[in-house]
């Protein structure tokens, strides 16, 4: 594990994206992570990318030749400590705000949380678990929202 104890961090020349509230989205998932994990120590890596660069890491790591939004690799070697990489496609989170006529804020948000959800054990591979997915990434943004309102 690198030498932190809890820490998500936000890396890339995208990031400038979004800037503006990283340290309130570090924050904010800092306290969500703390409050429902059982991991001591933890360092969450969020890496913005281009389509392309992403479906090279789908292909080369996951044996998918298609365009995603997110992919979440959990890196971790102890059971206590988490250390993931969390790559995530500003092109595909764009597209995706389009598509469902919503702000690109909002889907990045929901893009956000949803790898972490998935580090803390919530999948989406049927409808179902995705139905209940999509329902905890509605209440965290919710809850954002509501940070965001307060601080």
């Amino acid at each position: 594990m690198r030498n932190r104890e809890q820490e998500v961090n936000f890396e890339n020349e995208h990031s400038e994206i979004v800037v503006n509230l990283i340290d309130k989205l570090q924050d904010f998932l800092l306290q969500k992570i703390k409050k429902e994990a059982k991991w001591q120590q933890f360092y969450i890596q969020y890496v913005f990318l281009d389509d392309e660069a992403l479906l090279e890491i789908n292909k080369e790591f996951l044996n998918h030749d298609y365009y995603t939004d997110i992919i979440t690799f959990d890196l971790s070697s102890e059971e206590d400590c988490l250390e993931s990489d969390i790559y995530i496609s500003l092109d595909r989170v764009k597209e995706n705000a389009k598509n469902l006529n919503i702000t690109f804020d909002e889907e990045l948000h929901r893009v956000l949380f949803h790898g972490i959800l998935h580090l803390l054990g919530w999948n989406d591979a049927s409808k179902e678990d995705e139905a209940k997915m999509r329902e905890q990434e509605n209440i965290w943004i919710e809850e954002f929202n509501t940070y965001l309102n307060e601080n």
